[in-house]
């Protein structure tokens, strides 16, 4: 990973198994528990960045993948309607009202509203779903939390689970 990766509130991986949260404030990592876990500094020959550990190792930091299991974790659930409709698998988080989708790139997210308006006779016309606003080609938690803060979604974003 490269410095330019590291988002305030961002979830990674360090080593193969310890997830930190990283603070753009003082430039820390954090563990879950919010305990100091290590700073992190760019390797001067390749740019790419290591975690020194309050015991004094070296670790590789890693993104997270993101994953169906984490998305409902968080509350996205495997949507049937939107899925019928669009013809691929989509999670869906009601409130506040926005989808990630799996295509070609990664990930999709996006904000959605439905759109329907009453027929002349005053029955429902169903418009179906359409994006508000779209980020495409996310492939890491971190990515998706940026995302999420990009529109507004700050409270998800920072109680991501993983």
């Amino acid at each position: 990973m490269k410095a330019h990766d590291l988002i305030h509130g961002g979830l990674y991986l360090i080593g193969n198994s310890q997830i930190v949260r990283f603070n753009a404030l003082n430039g820390c990592f954090y563990t879950l528990d919010d305990d100091f876990f290590g700073n992190p500094f760019e390797k001067a020959d390749s740019g790419e960045i290591e975690c020194f550990t309050i015991n004094k190792n070296w670790l590789k930091i890693s993104p997270i993948p993101l994953t169906p299991e984490i998305l409902e974790k968080n509350g996205f659930d495997p949507e049937t309607f939107l899925t019928a409709e669009w013809e691929k698998k989509v999670y869906f988080r009601e409130f506040p009202g926005c989808v990630v989708e799996p295509d070609d790139t990664g990930y999709t997210f996006g904000t959605i509203r439905y759109w329907n308006k009453q027929a002349t006779d005053g029955s429902p016309e169903d418009w179906g779903t359409m994006y508000e606003s779209r980020i495409k080609g996310l492939h890491h938690v971190h990515e998706l939390q940026r995302a999420l803060r990009c529109c507004g979604l700050n409270e998800l974003a920072d109680n991501f689970k993983v």
